[in-house]
């Protein structure tokens, strides 16, 4: 039997080798932690609770960032040759998911109703390379519409060095 794939090693070192040469090294993916939290949120369909909230100040979703999922379902649409279109419903597990986005997009500014919060479903629609584990299929460019995200949790992070996290306004 091959052996799995690692797909948060593999983002982590195409992340790495985007980087220019005078850029530190990445910190390593702990769990289903991958680098500065940029974005967390929420929706429990059950109780009708929904939350979210940028954190550190960021303003933008970048190209390269790292979106963990868990337990979500949401809509997505095909953005490669392989799936011409097709609009799919997924659904993603409790051991959860990451993708990486390749479509840079500024969070829409919390409008007064959101009370202060930002839930998913105002997040910009984002194109993403996704790749199940349980597969030995490439990563696949998928447009995720969060508008249309029922339940789940979800989080962006971006990979940075630790001169980042310890002194960010270097």
């Amino acid at each position: 039997m091959p052996e799995p794939v690692n797909f948060s090693a593999d983002l982590r070192s195409g992340a790495q080798a985007s980087l220019p040469g005078n850029i530190p090294p990445v910190m390593s993916s702990v769990g289903h932690c991958h680098g500065h939290l940029l974005y967390e949120g929420y929706i429990d369909e059950r109780s009708g609770r929904v939350w979210g909230a940028t954190r550190g100040g960021e303003i933008a979703i970048r190209d390269g960032d790292i979106i963990q999922w868990c337990d979500a379902q949401f809509e997505t649409r095909d953005t490669d040759e392989y799936g011409g279109g097709n609009v799919t419903i997924l659904n993603v597990g409790e051991s959860g998911f990451t993708s990486m986005v390749l479509s840079a997009e500024e969070f829409p500014v919390a409008l007064p109703s959101d009370e202060h919060t930002l839930p998913p479903t105002r997040l910009p629609n984002l194109e993403i390379a996704i790749q199940s584990a349980s597969n030995r299929e490439p990563p696949r460019k998928r447009l995720v519409d969060f508008g249309s995200m029922r339940n789940g949790r979800v989080w962006i992070y971006r990979c940075v060095g630790w001169d980042y996290v310890v002194n960010p306004s270097e």
